[in-house]
């Protein structure tokens, strides 16, 4: 999968979201799980949220943390710690890469 890939997939929102300026589209949950290899969590995140951008769709990853028994596995933050797993992803998180 890359940003073609998620363009032609995330097209009938975009669509939908210019065809009723009247509404509001918010992207409210995505992300990667933290088994994922760290640069395929960040270029995924980069990808979703760059067509997102592209398109004025507000968003919000999910999520922050997971605890050990939750099953999720969705962290952008070491469970012990709480420090963030990459700087990098924490900026494209943002919105700023």
């Amino acid at each position: 999968m890359d940003a073609q890939w998620l363009r032609k997939r995330m097209q009938p929102a975009f669509d939908f979201a210019k065809a009723h300026p009247d509404k509001i589209l918010w992207c409210g949950e995505f992300g990667t799980i933290r088994h994922c290899r760290l640069e395929y969590r960040e270029n995924w995140m980069r990808d979703v949220i760059s067509r997102l951008k592209e398109n004025g769709i507000p968003y919000c990853v999910w999520n922050y943390l997971s605890t050990p028994n939750d099953g999720n596995r969705f962290s952008l933050v070491d469970d012990d710690t709480r420090a963030i797993l990459s700087p990098h992803l924490l900026r494209i998180i943002q919105g700023l890469e």
